[in-house]
């Protein structure tokens, strides 16, 4: 049973740029599955054409420590030619399970989008991760960074050392996404900003981190996560990027898109990820060539 998935979702990967077998993906995926079986709801629905599985769709309610909440998560693959039959099959099972009352998590890779648009009556994409390439977006953010944005916005770019800026990092990311949380879902998730606050600790004299400063006041943040050693993407880094919603539409994002994107190809990435659902950054993916790796859906009645 776990070849038959492990197989499907080399398969879904394998059709995303970007994506690089690590030897030791197997392992990861095959330890990946064995824990969602082991808190799976009922059994897996599946299709299967002499012998070999098409699609497959599981349903497991734990403890997600990312999220800081319990949830029922559905994992599911299909072959993207066999959409037709996959879709109705997979919506049935998820329609039978989902409760308004649940909080209930849809994830599935870019190649499986039939399935966004076969769940659309109910459910709504909550955010949509995108891969790039830092080299070939830097290129881009030079484009259209303005040459003195920060100077004509009385703005200062600087290197975060001190402990206790994170708590005005933190702050600043309250301000753009609890009361918007269309933006990220997962920020009024119980105990997420307390795992934030720690990731940011963790990572202050470990990643490079800037911030935009107005006076004394930070009206901006961006940092990057490198990984040097992942197994989907290769050497990759992490994007996040903050400002204030007094200074949007401003240019201020592309000089510092800019700054990360070169902290990023200085650590040796050729990949760099992150996810949104905000408008204004979906169309910056745009503009650096940014390309969909998965969507995360959530009930469209469910109230976070």
């Amino acid at each position: 049973m776990f070849e038959q998935m492990l197989k499907l979702r080399l398969g879904v990967l394998e059709e995303i740029p970007g994506f690089r077998n690590d030897a030791s993906m197997t392992k990861i995926l095959g330890d990946y599955f064995a824990a969602i079986y082991k808190y799976r709801q009922g059994e897996i629905a599946f299709l299967e054409k002499e012998g070999e599985w098409l699609a497959y769709v599981m349903a497991s309610r734990f403890y997600h420590r990312f999220y800081g909440s319990v949830l029922t998560q559905f994992v599911l693959d299909f072959k993207p030619e066999f959409s037709d039959e996959a879709v109705p099959m997979i919506r049935n099972f998820i329609e039978s399970y989902a409760k308004s009352e649940q909080f209930s998590l849809v994830e599935l890779y870019a190649p499986c989008f039939a399935l966004v648009e076969g769940l659309a009556s109910n459910w709504r994409i909550a955010a949509t991760s995108y891969g790039g390439d830092p080299a070939l977006s830097l290129k881009e953010a030079k484009t259209l960074a303005k040459k003195d944005a920060f100077k004509d916005n009385d703005i200062e770019l600087v290197t975060a050392d001190d402990p206790e800026q994170v708590d005005r990092i933190m702050a600043l990311k309250i301000e753009a996404f609890k009361e918007n949380p269309e933006l990220c879902w997962y920020w009024n998730c119980d105990q997420y900003q307390t795992q934030e606050f720690m990731r940011l600790m963790n990572s202050l004299d470990r990643q490079e981190t800037f911030l935009l400063k107005k006076k004394s006041r930070i009206v901006g943040y961006g940092g990057i996560n490198f990984d040097a050693h992942n197994a989907y993407w290769g050497p990759t880094s992490g994007v996040d990027l903050v400002l204030s919603p007094k200074l949007r539409g401003k240019g201020l994002s592309y000089p510092l898109y800019a700054h990360l994107f070169e902290a990023m190809i200085a650590r040796g990435a050729k990949f760099y990820k992150g996810a949104t659902h905000n408008p204004a950054v979906i169309k910056v993916a745009s503009y650096f060539n940014r390309w969909p790796l998965y969507y995360q859906l959530l009930p469209k009645d469910l109230k976070i």
